[in-house]
């Protein structure tokens, strides 16, 4: 069985960028960004669908996609901020908020 590569960044097993942590959560810069400052946001829980979550690591993701989205604006002045969920068909069947 082929190890979860979502689970690896989330914990770092891999290398990442990391700008952000708490117990319930890992943000890093994207490894290949659509724009300057795309950040990444993934649970250290195993979830491939945002339904899964706990209620503690949703509201952990909205928590640090707020910070996230300050630091970017503040860094970078964006003309604005988009949040959602990575697009259906990824590589890595894994939840992660970009």
């Amino acid at each position: 069985m082929m190890e979860c590569l979502g689970c690896k960044l989330a914990n770092e097993e891999e290398i990442i960028y990391k700008v952000y942590e708490d117990n319930y959560v890992t943000c890093f810069l994207d490894h290949a960004p659509f724009y300057t400052g795309h950040t990444l946001i993934v649970p250290k829980q195993h979830v491939v669908e945002v339904d899964e979550l706990d209620d503690c690591v949703a509201k952990a993701i909205m928590d640090a996609s707020k910070l996230i989205s300050k630091a970017i604006k503040l860094l970078y002045k964006p003309d604005g901020i988009t949040i959602c969920p990575a697009l259906t068909g990824s590589k890595i069947p894994y939840l992660k908020i970009q």
